[in-house]
């Protein structure tokens, strides 16, 4: 199955895109996908979010100033913004 990192609101966050982001995370691992999350409005650490990692931002660029740490340590197969 697929890597998938998805690029949004963080999947805690009360908004819009964090619920876009938290169902389609949680869809995906129904499916059999491993899921990251890159999230904006997160707090400065990776976390773990119920079934899957969130990393980070400082919110600059929306996500810009950590997507390529980001990408080296996931290796995703998939990128959803």
């Amino acid at each position: 199955m697929a890597r998938i990192l998805l690029v949004t609101d963080s999947p805690n966050c009360p908004t819009g895109m964090g619920r876009v982001g938290r169902e389609l995370g949680r869809e995906f691992i129904k499916r059999g996908h491993q899921v990251f999350s890159l999230g904006w409005f997160s707090s400065p650490i990776l976390e773990k979010w119920r079934e899957w990692s969130v990393f980070s931002t400082n919110n600059n660029y929306y996500g810009s100033d950590v997507f390529d740490q980001v990408i080296s340590q996931v290796w995703p197969d998939i990128v959803i913004t």
